[in-house]
């Protein structure tokens, strides 16, 4: 596992707060969602990630508009350039919001006085990155990004990512998820491919034969390997 400055538990409770935004929202932008709460003093944001099921009080042909439109973001991968680089057009914008959308709303309800963590699983980690980078470019005090089965959301680097106190990235097992965009589509990179940030590797080790999502990817698997790191 590779050492990060901030304490495991810490990345727990986050985890904890975006396996909870697949179920809550404080803002929704089209099709993008984000669960905002104040944690000692500090904004804690965390972006709703794809729609595997959908909630529970949506109909049938609710959930199934939700995940076609999570998929079409996903698949959007032509970058689009930004305030912070060039960044993935469907993260950034979406259908009818992505972290573009979530972003003008956080800067509407919260000034820069509060210190922010962002965090997101799956396409919400690729969300998280961009609100993240949005936030700091803007004079907001990011602490921390800390995503989970992320997906390569930047091409290069992104340019507010330095102003960020922390960047990590943790992957479970052979997450497929976490190998996507392909590098040579676009040139989409990690954060700590360039420099900007940590890996974190928990579960068993990578393998590029084992590459998976039905068996690394789920929100579950990394609570339990944080969980069981922590023991």
């Amino acid at each position: 596992m590779t050492p990060s400055t901030q304490p495991l538990w810490l990345h727990l409770r986050l985890a904890k707060l975006a396996k909870r935004a697949y179920s809550e929202s404080t803002f929704v932008a089209g099709e993008a969602e984000c669960l905002a709460e104040i944690v000692n003093g500090e904004l804690w944001l965390a972006m709703c990630g794809t729609e595997m099921a959908g909630r529970k009080e949506d109909s049938f042909w609710q959930r199934m508009k939700s995940r076609v439109i999570d998929i079409l973001n996903d698949i959007r991968a032509m970058p689009e350039r930004t305030m912070i680089g060039l960044v993935h057009r469907g993260f950034y914008s979406g259908v009818g919001g992505g972290a573009l959308g979530v972003f003008k709303l956080v800067v509407e309800a919260y000034d820069c006085s509060y210190p922010v963590r962002v965090t997101g699983h799956s396409k919400g980690g690729g969300e998280a990155r961009l609100l993240a980078a949005m936030l700091a470019s803007c004079g907001y005090d990011v602490r921390s990004l800390v995503d989970f089965g992320c997906p390569r959301a930047t091409v290069g680097r992104c340019w507010s990512h330095g102003m960020i106190g922390e960047v990590i990235a943790y992957r479970h097992g052979s997450d497929l998820i976490t190998a996507l965009p392909r590098g040579w589509l676009w040139s989409y990179k990690h954060p700590h491919e360039v420099d900007q940030g940590i890996q974190i590797q928990i579960g068993e080790a990578y393998s590029r034969k084992r590459l998976s999502v039905s068996r690394y990817h789920g929100m579950d698997y990394y609570l339990q390997a944080l969980e069981k790191a922590l023991e």
